[in-house]
Parts: structure tokens; C-alpha cells; sequence
């Protein structure tokens, strides 16, 4: 019984310790700063995570998940900043160029599943704003 319980314990020690980090109650916000769009995301776990190699499935799970939601914030700020409906091919590239460089600012994980803080650089995306305005 005790061999069970340690299998399932130290994995889930391990996600801890790898996802264990502290960050000012500041900076755990979502939105935009400057040049900078913070995306929040909270993953619960699944069987994705009990196959293979935890810490990159981990990573790219949030990854993946913290694209999908800033792909849609980034469109409609892009609608709203623009007053259009439609995208342009330029702004496309832009927002695809913005989730390409997604940095993880922010994980943890605990018994039920990971959260993340995601920052996009979007001032390629800012730029375009300023030169519609003109």
C-alpha cells in the first residue's frame, strides 16, 4: 500500500517543486502594461500530465491554452483600438508574431492543476494603433 501511495506522491512533489515559484501579489494581474499583455490561466490536470515527461507537458499546456485565450484578447483589442470588425492581413501577422515569443512570467502547481501568468510582447501590435490614428 505504501509503494502505491509513493507513486502517486512524488510526482505530484515533483510538479510542486518544479512549478513552485513567488511572485509580489503586484504583478498577478491580466491585462495590458505598457507593451506588455498579461494572460491568466488556470489548467486542472488530466491525463495529458500522468504520460511522459511531466515538466515540458506542464510548459506546454499553458502554452498552448494561454495562446488559444490570447489570440481572442488580442483580436478584439485590435477591433476595439480600430473601430473595424474585420482583421487585416497585418494585424494577423502581428498577433501571430505575439503569441510566437509568449514567455511564462508566473506558474504554480498544486493538487489540482496548474496556474500561469503569460506575458505577449505587443508593441509591434501598439505601433499599428499609432499609425492608424495619424
Amino acid at each position: 500500500m505504501k509503494t502505491i501511495q509513493m507513486i502517486i506522491f512524488l510526482p505530484v512533489l515533483y510538479l510542486g517543486c518544479l512549478c513552485a515559484t513567488a511572485i509580489p501579489e503586484s504583478e498577478k494581474m491580466e491585462g495590458l502594461k505598457g507593451n506588455i499583455m498579461r494572460i491568466y490561466i488556470k489548467i486542472p490536470y488530466s491525463e495529458e500530465f500522468s504520460k511522459g515527461d511531466i515538466a515540458s507537458k506542464v510548459e506546454n499546456i499553458l502554452l498552448a491554452t494561454g495562446n488559444k485565450r490570447a489570440m481572442l484578447i488580442m483580436e478584439n483589442y485590435i477591433r476595439t483600438a480600430t473601430q473595424s470588425q474585420e482583421n487585416d492581413q497585418k494585424a494577423i501577422d502581428l498577433i501571430k508574431g505575439a503569441l510566437s515569443g509568449a514567455k511564462i512570467f508566473f506558474k504554480s502547481c498544486d493538487d489540482d492543476g496548474c496556474e500561469a501568468f503569460l506575458d505577449y510582447d505587443i508593441q509591434e501590435i501598439n505601433k499599428l494603433f499609432e499609425a492608424k490614428q495619424k
